[in-house]
Order: C-alpha cells, then structure tokens, then sequence
C-alpha cells in the first residue's frame, strides 16, 4: 500500500504536535524510542513515518495506535468497525 497523500502527511504532523504537547524532537524521541531525526524528518514532510513508528508514538503517549493510524493515513475512519459482542 503506497503512503497517503500529502493532506494525511499534514494531518499526521498535527497530530504529533497535539499529542505531544508540541513537546521538542529530543523530548519525542526520548519517550518513544524513535530517532530524532525520523521525527525531523515528519516534522519537514520530508519523510513518512512506518506504521511502526507511529505505533510507538501512540503507545508512548497513551494513546489509541488505531487513532494514529487514522491521523497518519494507514487506515481511514471508514474501515473502524465496532464489533458488537452479545
């Protein structure tokens, strides 16, 4: 699957900086185990992140990795099911 287009690049960014708290690449890095030159990179949109990463980023922060996907293109909101369990 080729990587979303530039729109899912500057939705990913925000994301990042709204999660972090806008926090510096160094401080990123360091949480999530990420090197700090990927997160330039994204940062610039020089470069996208691997699923991985933003896997990573998520769970370093606490938040959801399926949100992230969305936020970094990988999957959109329509493929979210909810599986009702009876």
């Amino acid at each position: 699957m080729p990587y979303p287009d530039r729109v899912a690049e500057t939705t990913w960014w925000r994301y990042v900086v709204t999660v972090t708290g806008n926090a510096a690449q160094k401080d990123i890095a360091a949480a999530t185990g990420i090197d700090q030159s990927s997160i330039s990179r994204w940062q610039r949109r020089t470069n996208t992140p691997r699923a991985e990463a933003v896997v990573a980023l998520a769970r370093a922060y606490g938040r959801s990795p399926v949100e992230a996907l969305v936020a970094a293109g990988y999957l959109s909101s329509t493929e979210l099911g909810v599986v009702e369990l009876t």
